[in-house]
């Protein structure tokens, strides 16, 4: 597939090849997390992409957000790393504000991003 071919898919289309290499390279459990759990939305309310407890939903559904414009630019294999790294907040309970206290609520997502990237470095 080129670029250009890449370009022009949907989000649905893009999120499908995504979810299919996420299986295909050893990420299955969290392509399956995000299918179960919730399902990404495109928005222009993050400059990146975001996780967080659906408080409409009694918290038992997760809003996987994408910024439309960071999730059209990327390519393939960087969007299965964005949905892994999005699925690991859930994974190790990083989305569960209610254990911040004091906390910086930005500086704990920064370290949890660092722990996270350092995961995902090491593993694939």
């Amino acid at each position: 597939m080129t670029n250009n071919d890449w370009d022009n898919l949907s989000h649905g289309d893009k999120l499908s090849r995504v979810y299919h290499f996420m299986e295909k390279n050893g990420m299955n459990s969290s392509r399956l997390l995000v299918m179960r759990l919730g399902k990404p939305m495109f928005t222009d309310e993050t400059d990146t992409a975001a996780v967080y407890m659906n408080k409409a939903k009694n918290y038992k559904m997760i809003n996987f957000i994408f910024n439309k414009k960071f999730f059209n630019k990327l390519p393939l294999k960087h969007l299965a790393g964005v949905l892994l790294h999005e699925s690991m907040h859930c994974i190790l309970d990083h989305i569960n504000i209610s254990r911040l206290g004091n906390l910086n609520p930005k500086i704990w997502n920064l370290a949890c991003d660092a722990v996270i990237n350092d995961m995902i470095m090491d593993n694939y």
